[in-house]
């Protein structure tokens, strides 16, 4: 009877399952391009909404006393929600990223009172001739590599000790001001080796 009434309910389910996947098609983002897109009906702005966190666990122990005085902890590293996109024309951009986790709200300065620091990034990027590109905000300074880097993109939760320590901001995470930014196309054609021709 109980075997009868499963196997009854289980075929219900997959004819429901069949006749719902084929009735409507869902226009949900692909894994890896955040949460939410959205766009304007006259495709004058656009936003993605994204959230991610990077966890990070430790543990010691005294090898020499037999594997003894086991410590052990794990913190959420990383918490971070970001909004980005562009308003009125894909030539201006913005970008605007909030931490969450304690490690990023202990940034507190006597410049804020002393209130834990939510905002990571809030800037505006107007690309206003060619490959010029003028940043408005708060955002990374532009030091070295491993710095300009997202967090999202390592492989390890932290970054390399030597970038603490040849970081232009390392009193602080971010910094805020005017950044005039310019990419370089570099051409095949100015780097050919030499031909000798007879």
């Amino acid at each position: 009877m109980i075997l009868k009434l499963l196997r009854t309910l289980v075929m219900i389910i997959c004819i429901f399952y069949f006749l719902d996947t084929n009735s409507k098609k869902i226009n949900a983002p692909k894994f890896g391009e955040g949460l939410f897109n959205l766009v304007g009906k006259d495709s004058t702005f656009t936003m993605k909404i994204s959230l991610r966190f990077q966890t990070l666990a430790t543990s010691n122990w005294d090898v020499q006393n037999g594997l003894s005085n086991l410590e052990s902890s794990m913190l959420i590293r990383r918490s971070r929600l970001k909004f980005d996109g562009f308003a009125f024309s894909p030539k201006l951009k913005y970008k605007i990223e909030l931490g969450f986790s304690n490690r990023e709200q202990s940034r507190i300065s006597p410049l804020t009172s002393y209130i834990p620091i939510y905002v990571m990034d809030a800037v505006l990027k107007w690309n206003f001739a060619g490959n010029f590109v003028l940043w408005f905000g708060q955002t990374k300074l532009p030091g070295n590599r491993e710095r300009v880097i997202s967090s999202a993109n390592l492989q390890q939760v932290d970054r390399s000790l030597l970038n603490s320590r040849f970081n232009i901001d390392r009193d602080r995470d971010r910094d805020i001001g005017i950044q005039l930014r310019h990419k370089l196309k570099i051409q095949t054609d100015v780097c050919k080796p030499y031909k000798h021709r007879v």
